[in-house]
């Protein structure tokens, strides 16, 4: 419910708690990364508005963060599902948003060969 009003601070608090109670449900581990790149989204979508040049550079990094932040979540999910070609495209999108990160391009690379070995099946 709070995903689907936008509340992402309170749906990833949820899912967070989900995640307590069941860390090694897939759904919980899925859905908790999918809220970061959703609330990624929405702070991405303010960054039009931004006009300094510093500033904009700070929401990047915090867009950035949130969307980092996903990660760990969705990797965890393709752990306990590695055919669930969903979680693989979202890792693969993602690390490629964050590919100048440390580590982050050669993760695309993997997530993004496994992805079109997937899609090829």
């Amino acid at each position: 419910i709070y995903l689907k009003l936008k509340d992402f601070p309170q749906a990833i608090s949820a899912y967070q708690k989900a995640l307590d109670i069941a860390p090694d449900d897939f759904y919980n581990q899925f859905r908790r990364g999918y809220t970061a790149i959703e609330y990624g989204d929405a702070m991405n979508q303010e960054l039009n508005s931004i006009t300094s040049t510093t500033e904009y550079n700070k929401a990047l990094e915090e867009v950035n963060a949130m969307y980092a932040s996903g990660l760990p979540y969705l990797e965890k999910a393709h752990e306990l599902d590695p055919k669930n070609a969903a979680t693989v495209e979202l890792f693969k999108n993602l690390s490629f948003r964050l590919r100048d990160y440390d580590g982050m391009q050669t993760k695309y690379e993997k997530y993004n060969e496994l992805f079109k070995s997937m899609s090829a099946e």
